[in-house]
């Protein structure tokens, strides 16, 4: 299987196991969702509705897929990149986007 089918599936995998956990335990009026746009490489795990009165529209994961790296765009977890190390993805090939580009080479994870 190729490099970026594989990426593809492991973070399809990676929201859904993570959505389904959110909705394992749910917060009343809070729906959760994943979507994917393969065209794109863009894939999101996205929570909202109404708290308390309050409109909820929240991403807590943006992924994408560019130059055969996986960069987390948003990552409101605590162990997500953890879990994307678990499925098989290297360091070297996960890209922290949400770290300013000069600041990226001080960390384990790859600069580009």
């Amino acid at each position: 299987m190729d490099k970026l089918r594989r990426y593809r599936g492991i973070i399809k995998q990676a929201l859904t196991e993570r959505a389904d956990l959110m909705r394992s335990q749910p917060v009343p009026g809070e729906q959760v969702v994943c979507l994917f746009e393969e065209e794109t490489d863009n894939y999101v795990l996205l929570r909202f509705g109404w708290l308390r009165g309050k409109r909820l529209h929240s991403i807590t994961l943006h992924l994408r897929i560019a130059e055969g790296k996986i960069q987390v765009e948003q990552d409101w977890t605590e162990d997500f990149v953890d879990e994307l190390i678990a499925l098989g993805v290297p360091k070297e090939d996960i890209v922290l986007g949400f770290t300013p580009p000069e600041l990226r080479d001080l960390s384990e994870f790859a600069a580009v």
